[in-house]
């Protein structure tokens, strides 16, 4: 009997440090901190409202936002001030004309609790970075309160140190009178401005940013606060790790730019990331499959007269160095001649390509081919049809002035399990009625070839169509009044918008819509001669998480390397 209970006991040993362990490795889970907000995402200037929105969706632990006492004594929330730089002395109208965008803390607070409305600033007020139009809802207020899940950070820039307490004093108030007191957290570059911060808001992480001295030496200058390096830093000083647990720091890293990183950094325990990248990041910290898919139309050699110093024989080394540096690992290439695949298979061997000429079946004429990564891909399935009547045959549809195919592969990705399909298409540049025809066509044959519509599966090529185009109808449902306003599609994990399309009859969703990042630049180039236009898509069946959405449009050493630029899609499998 004894030797039974003393088995019993053991065993209840066991099971409770089995059951401990399993707790904590659940429980640890990396924290992301927005910076600026999810303005990426949002559309809308860093630090914004909206860009906090964004994150709080997204499930981030916080945002931040740069905070500051102007040189006229306004207590300020300067937003796009990820971009810009602040000086240390600046007034309100120094730092609008410099750029900014600022708002009194005071009417921030009021905003991010959910409280009274407040007027927005006017859209001609704003910058435009790239090919995104940061813009604000037209009434400024938001419909939930933000604080509910989600703390924030304020970056208290740091000001004449004559000022420094008049500003805490200031936060003091208005954190108090807004109930943020065990919601708000701070940093700064200023390790004096850390220690006072610490000892003036106890319940709040205070972090010292500036990244230039061990976690002992912020310890014993501000006591044992929290402490922010970037990726170069940590892996120069690994020892700071080790210094900050004993002191019990939290450690927070910031510009992280792979996996890789990510991953070295969860393994030695750090807190969490701070980032502007959130939707990347936090799938590496998560460690979901992720797969880089990207669409290109190469443009045909043998247009040697028509192309000039554009022709292919000019542009094929710049495609290359494309490849090599994008590293993407799956692509589908349009109006790919013999010559041209055979060059690119000869350059690319980390790739396979499936693919058939679309005039004979076999070589000849142009190839839909889709090339992958053999070190990750095993392929399942693959094959051809041509966009007509009798799309089993090399064939020419409706009023089309050329033949035009899919070629279609299903990759299971050997490290997740995770399998996919991908279509890869170029709809006819005459016939309206082939464009049209053509969809309907594809919508049936992913329907026929995938079968589960609620899997991941990904339809991308030059469509020679806008993406609204009422032709898209039988992929992505009917278009709704509001469907050109895209600042919505973005608002959750798995976007609530794929859910809006789902209920409208929709096959798959408009990956530049739905991806958490993206832009809405132009696809067709023209070499620069032609009208500029946006025809190249993708589209992604609705569960799937669309990440990252944009065009590429460098200069891989020559002004084009091709008339159309690349567009790349970074998806999750899960």
């Amino acid at each position: 009997m004894k030797r039974v209970f003393i088995f019993l006991t053991l065993l209840g040993m066991m099971s409770g440090m089995m059951y401990a362990q399993s707790i904590s490795k659940k429980s640890y889970r990396a924290e992301i901190i927005a910076k600026g907000g999810y303005y990426l995402s949002s559309g809308t200037p860093s630090g914004s409202i909206e860009a906090m929105l964004a994150a709080r969706k997204f499930g981030c632990y916080a945002s931040s936002c740069t905070v500051m006492l102007t040189d006229d004594k306004q207590l300020v929330v300067v937003l796009g001030a990820e971009r810009l730089k602040i000086e240390k002395n600046m007034t309100v109208e120094q730092l609008k004309k410099n750029g900014f965008w600022v708002m009194p803390v005071e009417e921030y607070f009021v905003k991010y609790t959910g409280g009274q409305k407040s007027q927005a600033p006017q859209p001609s007020a704003l910058r435009i970075v790239g090919d995104n139009v940061l813009s604000v809802n037209e009434n400024g207020d938001m419909d939930e309160k933000l604080n509910a899940k989600m703390r924030l950070v304020l970056n208290v820039h740091a000001s004449d140190s004559r000022r420094q307490m008049e500003m805490i004093g200031l936060l003091k108030k208005l954190v108090r009178v807004h109930g943020l007191s065990e919601k708000v957290d701070f940093a700064s570059t200023d390790l004096e401005l850390c220690r006072l911060l610490a000892e003036n808001f106890q319940k709040s992480r205070v972090t010292y940013m500036q990244g230039d001295l061990s976690p002992k030496a912020i310890s014993k200058r501000a006591g044992e606060i929290g402490c922010q390096y970037d990726y170069e830093t940590l892996r120069d000083n690994p020892n700071w790790f080790k210094e900050a647990k004993a002191l019990k720091m939290p450690v927070w890293v910031g510009d992280v730019h792979n996996k890789l990183e990510v991953k070295e950094m969860l393994e030695k325990g750090v807190n969490g990331f701070l980032t502007e990248n959130v939707a990347l990041v936090s799938a590496w910290a998560e460690r979901k499959p992720l797969v880089k898919l990207m669409s290109f139309n190469i443009r045909m050699s043998g247009m040697s007269e028509y192309d000039g110093v554009n022709a292919w024989k000019n542009r094929k080394e710049a495609v290359v160095r494309m490849f090599k540096e994008q590293n993407p690992d799956v692509v589908g290439v349009q109006e790919m001649l013999p010559d041209q695949q055979s060059f690119l298979r000869k350059e690319l061997r980390e790739y396979n390509m499936v693919g058939l000429g679309r005039d004979d079946g076999q070589k000849e004429g142009e190839c839909m081919g889709i090339f992958y990564k053999t070190d990750r891909f095993a392929l399942k399935d693959s094959g051809t049809f041509w966009l007509s009547q009798t799309p089993e045959i090399a064939s020419m549809g409706w009023d089309a002035a050329c033949k035009r195919t899919v070629t279609y592969v299903k990759l299971k990705d050997m490290q997740s399990g995770k399998s996919f399909y991908y279509f890869n298409t170029h709809l006819d540049h005459v016939g309206v009625i082939a464009r049209q025809e053509s969809v309907k066509l594809i919508a049936e044959k992913i329907r026929e070839i995938v079968g589960d519509t609620n899997s991941v599966f990904v339809l991308g090529g030059d469509m020679n169509s806008p993406v609204y185009d009422r032709i898209f109808t039988p992929i992505v449902g009917a278009p709704t009044p509001d469907r050109k306003n895209t600042s919505d599609f973005a608002i959750s994990k798995v976007s609530n918008a794929a859910r809006t399309e789902a209920n409208n009859g929709a096959l798959m969703k408009i990956c530049r819509s739905n991806a958490w990042q993206r832009d809405n630049s132009i696809t067709y180039n023209g070499y620069g001669k032609d009208k500029a236009s946006q025809i190249d898509h993708l589209f992604s069946s609705i569960p799937t998480e669309n990440l990252v959405f944009k065009t590429l449009k460098k200069d891989y050493g020559v002004p084009y390397i091709s008339d159309h630029y690349p567009i790349i899609l970074i998806f999750s499998l899960k």
